[in-house]
């Protein structure tokens, strides 16, 4: 992935109906820097996690698969990733980022 990648007009489409803009947002770069700054890394799939160990080695950040905190019964760990997918697989992706965001600010209320 390169820095500086567009949200396709899908996302943005149906990220506004959700009341969040993207129309500015782009990709970035993991970097050391970034890590060293986290306390929290969110990675949608197990690929992400080992590429991510691969490439700094332990980070200082807890990394979670942001999946794994879904509270509806899943088959996979991994969160979809819709990029080039229709309006339907970017409601179904937001859908579940949307719960497991909802989860983990559940988790840390309570905390």
């Amino acid at each position: 992935m390169s820095a500086g990648r567009h949200v396709p007009q899908a996302a943005v489409r149906i990220a506004h109906t959700r009341g969040i803009d993207l129309t500015g947002h782009s990709s970035t770069v993991v970097s050391v820097q970034l890590l060293k700054a986290a306390d929290l890394v969110f990675v949608m799939d197990e690929a992400q996690e080992r590429a991510l160990y691969a490439r700094f080695g332990r980070v200082r950040a807890t990394v979670v698969i942001l999946g794994d905190l879904d509270p509806s019964p899943i088959t996979q760990r991994a969160i979809r990733d819709p990029w080039r997918g229709s309006d339907e697989t970017f409601e179904e992706t937001f859908g579940r980022i949307e719960r497991c965001v909802a989860a983990l600010v559940a988790i840390l209320e309570r905390m």
